[in-house]
């Protein structure tokens, strides 16, 4: 095909009848569902489009050279018909193959090519970004988006490429220092960034936070504390808490082990940040790419850390029974007392869904019964007598069609076995406990729990406790049911601080008969100690391990969670509500949590001026008395 035309003006008819015959080859033999390549020079065969987008290009923007002097083999130049559309017969088919030409267009944001659209948005750079703009190709599209940057276009051609000796030329002056720098002043003085000091200046200039402004009118200038300073007793209460916080396992990152792997990129002790910056780059590279494979063991795809075998996690038979869970060492069993395997059995019984019939049956037989005794008596009574009422009825009736669930049901009402099994480390629903004993002995933190009960009135309450060890009920080798005994804290020992965190009070501990909880059943907390409320921890709820909480635009969340309330986002003028013992502190305490410009109470910092305009070019920053 003739392509002289391609180097004709492209207002002149030539181009013009050129093109049209270049779109009635390429859509004859190459159109994929009416769309080609488009060939022009921003496109560059990248994105595909409709032949009169395509022709709007070729005309306005024009060919990419290199590829119109050569042969069109993406436009059917060759003769062969380019037969390059994908099967679409199945998505699940499709999801089984390895997606390395997905992994590819996301790396480089090009077109998708079952769909003609980019598979990531391309982010404009801002206007601050311009400047570079004149080292892009002279077709590129941002030159000539004014109206996306600084209102011009940019027509200047991309400056030579500078040569390793000039490169060295302009650089060999340049005093590198690694490492910390050697300290100039022996005297106790504190440093103050001069940018912070000019950052200050500008806030008159642009005539906003006046708190904040450099105040003009003393003969030594100062700088007003922001909200963010802090006293020196703050930052020691700040500090003690930092070295003293135990996290749970996961929690935080151990800076020591990622300083070892970045240790072990370096192969060039030479240059070891170039070994440092080219081993992760790697990494990241690596980790990009895994997204993309199938069936192929990955730092991704392996079984998580905290993994508690819920693939097992059987649908037949009572939901009690159903629970997953592991433990992390061997489990020692031991014959246990009739009064404890009781309190044990019966908990189990009135914590099984499949039981709530069972349990308001026998408690109206006892009401009617019984009518004239109080109710905390016919409580009493439901709760002992119920475990050999209920082994009555099930071996004396028929109570349900399922044969799986009437077997379970005739496992739990023979109780468990005397011998008892206990450990002291189990993971559950992606969560890793230990028991209080284990964990005073650990650097982090992982026997606090937490649980939300339904009182006799409906109530919902919620209790935080510490793990003091952990049970497995088993019934007859068949069932197996995980409990958790815990120290608990008395609900009116819990209160909410003005920014919305929960303390507790461990000095104050619930005494009762019960204290125990399925496994299932717990969330898990960290406790931090309050330094400022001696006695008081905060307790700090938190997400399973690889777990992240998504919520959807359209989803309500009227349930909203203490420890993420954003105080911002709180009413300064409502007080705060918290049931608190009266021997501890009040019922109600008014709060302003509205964030101040400036911090009262903490002094302002005085600033030298002239030290300001003489160190102005330097970047060791302004000294000032402390």
């Amino acid at each position: 095909m003739d392509k002289s035309w391609v180097n004709e003006s492209r207002v002149t008819s030539v181009y013009k009848v050129g093109v049209e015959r270049f779109l009635d080859l390429a859509f004859e033999k190459a159109a994929m569902d009416d769309v080609i390549p488009c060939p022009c020079a921003t496109c560059s065969n990248i994105y595909l489009y409709p032949r009169e987008i395509v022709r709007e290009h070729l005309i306005c923007v024009g060919f990419e050279m290199d590829y119109a002097r050569g042969t069109w083999y993406l436009h059917g130049e060759l003769g062969e018909e380019i037969d390059s559309r994908i099967d679409m017969s199945s998505e699940d088919e499709a999801d089984e193959v390895d997606d390395m030409h997905g992994m590819i267009d996301n790396a480089f944001g090009v077109v998708n090519s079952n769909t003609g659209e980019p598979t990531d948005s391309i982010n404009e750079p801002n206007a601050e970004a311009a400047k570079f703009y004149k080292w892009l190709e002279l077709s590129h599209r941002f030159r000539r988006d004014k109206a996306s940057f600084d209102g011009k276009t940019e027509t200047r051609a991309a400056p030579l490429s500078l040569s390793g000796t000039e490169l060295f030329e302009q650089c060999r002056d340049i005093d590198v220092t690694f490492g910390k720098k050697p300290e100039e002043e022996t005297r106790r003085n504190r440093i103050v960034r001069k940018h912070d000091v000019q950052a200050r200046h500008d806030l008159k200039q642009f005539g906003i936070r006046h708190a904040l402004q450099v105040d003009e009118d003393v003969a030594s200038k100062m700088l007003p504390p922001a909200c963010y300073t802090m006293s020196p007793t703050e930052k020691d209460i700040f500090c003690k808490v930092l070295s003293r916080v135990k996290v749970p396992d996961g929690y935080a990152a151990n800076i020591s082990r990622y300083l070892h792997t970045l240790k072990s990129y370096v192969r060039n002790k030479n240059r070891p940040e170039g070994s440092i910056a080219e081993g992760y780059i790697v990494e990241e590279s690596l980790t990009f790419c895994t997204r993309y494979l199938n069936e192929v063991e990955t730092k991704l795809t392996r079984v998580p850390r905290n993994d508690d075998d819920g693939g097992s996690r059987s649908n037949q038979g009572l939901s009690i029974f159903s629970g997953t869970g592991r433990a992390l060492k061997s489990i020692e069993y031991n014959h246990v007392g009739h009064s404890t395997l009781a309190q044990l059995h019966s908990y189990v019984l009135f914590n099984c869904p499949e039981m709530i019939p069972f349990v308001e049956r026998h408690f109206e037989m006892l009401r009617k019964n019984n009518p004239n005794m109080p109710l905390q008596d016919v409580k009493r009574m439901h709760k002992d007598q119920f475990p050999n009422w209920f082994e009555y009825i099930v071996d004396n009736e028929h109570l349900h069609d399922d044969e799986v669930v009437r077997t379970d049901l005739q496992w739990l009402a023979k109780g468990p076995d005397t011998i008892l099994g206990k450990c002291n480390r189990f993971v559950i629903n992606g969560y890793r406990f230990r028991t209080k004993d284990v964990d005073e002995r650990s650097k982090t933190q992982n026997s606090g729990v937490v649980v939300t009960a339904r009182t006799t009135n409906d109530e919902d309450v919620t209790y935080y406790g510490k793990l003091i060890d952990i049970i497995e009920l088993n019934y007859y080798g068949t069932r197996k049911v995980v409990l958790f005994q815990c120290d608990w804290v008395q609900d009116r020992a819990v209160k909410k601080d003005r920014y919305g965190f929960t303390l507790v009070n461990f000095n104050r501990r619930l005494v009762t008969e019960e204290p125990y909880v399925l496994a299932s059943q717990v969330l898990q907390v960290f406790y931090v100690p309050d330094l400022v409320e001696k006695e008081w921890d905060v307790a700090i709820k938190i997400l399973p391990r690889d777990l992240f909480k998504m919520v959807a635009e359209d989803e309500e969340t009227d349930d909203v969670d203490p420890n993420d309330v954003d105080p911002n986002d709180l009413d300064p003028t409502l007080p705060i509500e918290a049931e608190i013992d009266p021997q501890i502190g009040p019922t109600m305490v008014d709060v302003d949590i509205r964030p101040n410009e400036v911090r009262p109470n903490v002094p302002a910092i005085p600033v030298d001026e002239s030290t300001i305009n003489n160190q102005a070019g330097e970047d060791e920053g302004i000294l000032y008395d402390g």
